[in-house]
């Protein structure tokens, strides 16, 4: 199973476990993708307005989604490590002291401008 999400609430990791727990899932691998905040930024106008192109060519498509700039600012402070990334590792931090989920995998990466990516864990 696939759970996309940005993690961006505290709440959110632990609430996800325990949805997993539930289902009989004994594995749990989270992967996050760091980018700057003024790239993150970038990219969501990008991808709302490539979206709103293709729908005006094709309405049968949904268009872009939009993300209000706000709701980036959200998952950035003032340390090297977003709220996101940080929320993945205390996931991962606690779903290794319980006993429902056997293996648990962090991968963290931060993309560069060019695209390219390192692993930061």
């Amino acid at each position: 199973m696939l759970i996309e999400g940005t993690l961006r609430w505290p709440g959110q990791g632990p609430k996800v476990y325990e949805e997993l727990v539930r289902a009989n899932y004994t594995s749990l691998r989270v992967i996050g993708v760091e980018v700057p905040r003024r790239t993150a930024h970038e990219q969501a106008l990008s991808r709302w307005w490539d979206g709103r192109l293709v729908w005006r060519a094709d309405r049968s498509t949904l268009g872009g989604r939009f993300t209000p700039p706000a709701a980036i600012d959200d998952c950035y402070d003032d340390t090297p490590m977003s709220k996101c990334a940080r929320n993945a590792q205390a996931l991962a931090a606690d779903a290794r002291t319980r006993d429902s989920v056997t293996v648990v995998e962090l991968e963290l990466f931060r993309r560069s401008a060019a695209g390219g990516f390192e692993a930061i864990n």
